[in-house]
């Protein structure tokens, strides 16, 4: 009697038909992260991030003469109407996001400040921000999508980076303030803040570039996103902003932490601060050093330096005439972008404004813009935006997605945004920058992450 060896009943598959699924499994898992195609959406919203970022109508009149940013508009609306699947779950942070946008439309009606300078360029443009919002939480539609718009909005400030330091060693792109050069964007056309700007292009980048570096495996590439790193460094040493210098050293604590201790990347640093120190110019060495003396007889009595200390110490009285201002009209502020007139008011500022001046001192604080300008239930819509964004990225890195490199790129992406908005944050110690684009570049980036998160056909499974 021959032996014989029964088949698996059907839809009960043997112990090798199972080995064989899950690999099948895996296989798909992977062909679906690694080969699925870039949806034409992604790509043109990378092309409205180029358009923000790098202001080329400035340079070239043709692009406005054209109506670039409308035809692109025009491109992407066809784009997502094309797609498979346009509807997103509504998250709190764009409840909380629109919510404020309207309430600043209010404050802006109400506002004696219509005119101001900042106030006009608000209700020209940022409601084609909140559009651009809309956009990216619309278009991009799945993990590969969010990689290649992460690391685009990188490749886009290297690039970016790289032809303003052609420009700048060719004797162009800076401004001389506070007693020397201090490097812009090549298309930024300049003016007061445009240093400023340009470091604070630098310090958001980086984090770009660490979640790059994170999920590359070639090597060739991790050396290319080293050089981006150090092509940011020198860009905000260069830029002169002391703001972005100090958030860029926290950013390599916060990154590296316990890793710094490591007597090779101790070495590879000592290296690069020594070279950043021989090629930096004398203005700049007492731009970052010499004013931290707080003897004022060491402390060069050079008009330049006045303007620095004076500068600093606007940060803090830009805080306390935002809070005055926000205590004269608590309900809805004096409206988006009426903060630098504004000010005028406040009996104990020893900021001078003169009435209806265009070029007004702006208040150099996110806190005392959030206060002024959108008045106390501004702020905590807008506190509760920035608190809702955190909470939701902590908890989208304490979960695992269906397939391993899904998992690594929302918990890389949860990282870098985490880091990015505590870097904005702090800087926001120094800068008002309230109504600035890339805010909304990360508030919906990290929508469409969690939206993907919880959108996994496999729930994520808490560690």
């Amino acid at each position: 009697m021959s032996k014989t060896t029964d088949a698996p009943a059907a839809g009960r598959p043997g112990k090798g038909n199972v080995t064989t699924a899950i690999k099948a499994g895996a296989a798909t898992a992977t062909q679906t992260d690694n080969e699925q195609p870039v949806s034409v959406s992604t790509w043109l919203i990378l092309v409205y991030v180029w358009l923000l970022t790098t202001t080329p109508h400035v340079r070239f009149g043709t692009i406005a003469d054209i109506h670039f940013e409308r035809i692109l508009v025009v491109l992407i609306v066809l784009s997502l109407l094309s797609g498979q699947r346009i509807v997103r779950s509504l998250n709190l942070a764009t409840v909380l996001l629109v919510s404020f946008f309207l309430w600043c439309l209010v404050g802006y009606l109400q506002s004696p400040y219509q005119d101001a300078v900042w106030a006009v360029w608000w209700i020209e443009n940022y409601w084609k921000l909140m559009l651009f919002y809309f956009f990216v939480v619309l278009g991009i539609r799945s993990v590969r999508d969010l990689k290649v718009f992460i690391i685009g909005v990188a490749v886009i400030s290297l690039g970016y980076q790289l032809l303003s330091w052609r420009d700048f060693l060719a004797g162009g792109s800076y401004v001389y303030q506070q007693g020397g050069k201090r490097m812009v964007g090549v298309w930024s056309g300049g003016g007061v803040g445009a240093a400023n700007a340009y470091g604070l292009l630098a310090l958001y980048s980086l984090p770009f570039a660490q979640f790059w570096f994170t999920l590359t495996r070639r090597n060739d590439v991790k050396w290319l996103v080293l050089f981006f790193m150090a092509v940011c460094f020198a860009s905000v040493i260069f830029s002169g902003s002391r703001a972005a210098m100090v958030c860029a050293l926290l950013f390599v604590l916060v990154t590296y932490g316990k890793r710094l201790l490591s007597v090779k990347l101790l070495l590879a640093l000592a290296i690069g601060g020594a070279v950043a120190l021989s090629v930096m110019p004398e203005h700049l060495r007492h731009r970052y050093f010499d004013l931290i003396v707080v003897d004022q007889e060491a402390v060069s009595r050079q008009g330049s330096d006045r303007i620095a200390q004076e500068s600093a110490q606007s940060r803090l009285q830009g805080l306390l005439d935002g809070f005055s201002l926000g205590q004269r009209r608590p309900v809805f502020g004096y409206g988006p972008g009426s903060s630098a007139l504004a000010r005028a008011e406040v009996e104990d500022t020893n900021i001078a404004v003169i009435a209806d001046d265009p070029e007004a001192l702006g208040l150099h604080n996110l806190y005392g813009q959030v206060m002024a300008e959108t008045g106390v239930v501004g702020t905590i819509l807008f506190v509760a935006l920035v608190a809702t964004t955190l909470l939701q990225l902590r908890k989208a890195r304490q979960v695992r997605m269906s397939s391993r490199e899904s998992s690594e790129v929302v918990h890389a992406a949860a990282k870098m945004l985490i880091t990015t908005i505590v870097l904005l944050l702090i800087y926001g110690l120094t800068a008002h920058s309230l109504f600035r684009y890339y805010w909304l570049v990360f508030f919906a980036t990290h929508v469409v992450l969690m939206d993907l998160v919880f959108d996994d056909k496999s729930k994520p499974v808490r560690r």
